[in-house]
């Protein structure tokens, strides 16, 4: 199996777009990412991506997420789920 670990995404969605494009290329299994997600230039932005990224794929809420866990991601509100 193999996996992508992705984290300290920190709302930067030009990298996120990238890194997405060479994992799908890559064919892995499942990608986690690995918390502090949202915080950072464009975290709407990156939260829209990942909540429609289809893949296998696991989250795991990192310190700099639990203020989009409670609803203050600027303009819109997202399900955020911790595991």
């Amino acid at each position: 199996m193999r996996i992508a670990v992705l984290c300290d995404i920190h709302g930067n969605l030009p990298a996120l777009e990238a890194v997405l494009s060479e994992v799908e290329s890559v064919g892995v299994d499942l990608v986690v990412f690995g918390g502090d997600v949202a915080a950072g230039p464009m975290p709407v932005e990156t939260i829209e991506v990942l909540a429609g990224y289809t893949s296998p794929s696991r989250f795991v809420r990192g310190n700099a997420d639990s203020t989009a866990g409670r609803g203050r991601v600027r303009r819109r509100t997202y399900g955020w789920r911790p595991c």
